[in-house]
């Protein structure tokens, strides 16, 4: 029963909301300490999100998330906490205990509006200032969301080809780029805090590596777009993709772009040849999401129908249509792989959010 599946659940204390899926989150929110909320991931959690269709709901303080769920999920959830720290939410009532939120009510329509609104823009650069970036309800010590105010890090100044975090003493790390740029340029760096996106690097700069891990994740996140180039994001996105390469390469190279990759698009590391056998006997289902790479190049894939695989390489910005045979052949020297499956069939919804009565 779902009923018992969901108590069972909230009947545990849960973990605290913290590491870097939390970093993360709390940066996109301008800041905001959720050091305070609860978040349920395990088996019985997955199930108990299955049971009301969900992939993902809160009760309270309580975030469960389920199986595939993304970081724009718990974005939405994060944003629920705040709708019932302020009181009730609308609900139905299903007569097992539960009150469950319906996918057209205000409160989930604002919750998907600011969730998109947030993943929709690069992660904001930490902010050197103590000034709170988020309004605070002074009952609650949380953002008040009758009064929405997530303030992002300003976008750099783009008349110019410096970029830093901070002044000119700052230890945050400044970006330059070439005037020209290729689809996936390579970050170089002194060693210390300059950086050099492009062709051409001042004498003395090293390589860091390419940009293709991000832009693969990126991809995969926006919906696909044709002719994505590096050249062609905005600054402040620009800088998050390659302050998102520097911290790469100080903390794992391949194995922390697959974290990223999981964290970002909600998925599992897959083995290679399970994922070719899962291509060309047609059991992964159009809407999968497939991330995978080396140590030095990293792409992406969406199944667009059944055996059909639409194919981006950053290395140029374009797409190519391959069959299922044709792409487990493309992926065969590839050893880095992370998928997020499509769902057979959707859920009457993508959240719901869960109140006990």
């Amino acid at each position: 029963m779902r009923h018992s599946a969901v108590h069972e659940v909230l009947s545990e204390p849960g973990r605290p909301f913290t590491g870097p899926l939390a970093g993360e989150v709390e940066a996109r929110y301008g800041g905001v300490d959720l050091s305070h909320l609860r978040v349920h991931t395990g088996a019985v959690a997955q199930r108990s999100a299955a049971g009301i269709g969900a992939r993902a709901y809160t009760s309270g303080d309580h975030m469960v998330l389920g199986a595939g769920s993304t970081t724009e999920d718990v974005l939405h959830e994060v944003w629920h906490t705040f709708q019932q720290s302020h009181g009730p939410v609308s609900g139905k009532d299903h007569g097992d205990g539960l009150k469950v939120s319906e996918p057209d009510s205000p409160e989930e329509k604002e919750a998907a509006a600011v969730a998109h609104e947030l993943i929709s823009s690069p992660v904001p650069a930490e902010r050197s200032s103590g000034a709170p970036a988020v309004q605070r309800s002074t009952a609650a010590g949380r953002p008040s969301p009758a009064g929405r105010s997530v303030q992002r890090a300003p976008a750099a100044d783009s008349g110019g080809s410096q970029h830093s975090g901070g002044s000119q003493h700052s230890t945050e790390p400044v970006f330059s780029f070439a005037p020209s740029l290729p689809a996936n340029p390579f970050l170089y760096t002194d060693g210390d805090t300059q950086f050099w996106v492009g062709p051409n690097p001042p004498e003395g700069f090293f390589d860091v590596d390419q940009h293709c891990a991000y832009m693969a994740t990126y991809w995969l996140l926006h919906g696909t777009p044709a002719g994505l180039r590096y050249d062609g994001f905005d600054d402040a996105t620009r800088r998050d993709a390659s302050d998102t390469v520097r911290r790469w390469a100080a903390s794992g190279g391949l194995e922390a772009q697959e974290q990223y990759a999981r964290t970002r698009l909600g998925g599992a590391d897959v083995d290679g040849t399970r994922l070719a056998g899962q291509a060309t006997s047609g059991k992964l289902p159009p809407g999968t999401l497939i991330w995978f790479g080396t140590s030095r190049h990293a792409e992406a894939a969406v199944v667009t129908s059944a055996g059909q695989f639409l194919m981006y390489d950053p290395n140029t910005g374009r797409t190519t249509t391959r069959d299922a045979d044709g792409f487990a052949a493309y992926i065969a020297s590839r050893n880095a792989f992370v998928v997020r499956y499509a769902p057979e069939a959707e859920h009457d919804a993508s959240c719901k959010c869960c109140v006990i009565m």
